[in-house]
């Protein structure tokens, strides 16, 4: 996390109607090899992919380590409900029934203060592993 990343995201409930913020992340630059470079657009998609779901008001998906939320939010849902039981789905699933409550507005944070670096996975076995993992909770998504 930035230094400023806590104040600079608080600022985007400043708006009453704001239930819960996603922000960018990004992998750290370890090095210029081909599995970096891929997890990192791939990873960049991801964020990309989020931005214009919430965009067009059809959030599905989102980054645990770059998201906030109002308590009250969380607490007029029960917390994160079944989507805690799934591997790798609080965020998404947190994020769709949140949109599916609608009275609370979703926004994208597009601040560079606020973006958010994290460790990629070493191995191509273990990005397989990785996404075989994340793809697994769409078995969860809603149809729109």
């Amino acid at each position: 996390m930035q230094p400023r990343w806590i104040e600079e995201t608080v600022q985007n409930f400043s708006d009453p109607t704001v239930g819960l913020v996603q922000g960018i992340t990004l992998y750290l630059k370890k090095s210029w090899s081909l599995l970096w470079q891929f997890q990192s657009i791939d990873f960049f998609s991801h964020s990309v992919v989020a931005a214009a779901g919430i965009g067009r008001s059809l959030p599905i998906n989102s980054n645990a380590n770059n998201f906030a939320f109002r308590r009250s939010v969380y607490t007029s849902l029960d917390g994160y409900g079944e989507g805690a039981k799934v591997i790798s789905g609080d965020d998404d699933l947190f994020l769709q029934r949140v949109w599916e409550q609608g009275r609370w507005a979703i926004l994208f944070n597009r601040n560079p203060s606020t973006v958010v670096q994290t460790e990629p996975v070493q191995t191509w076995k273990e990005l397989f592993e990785q996404r075989k993992r994340w793809g697994s909770k769409t078995l969860y998504y809603k149809p729109i």
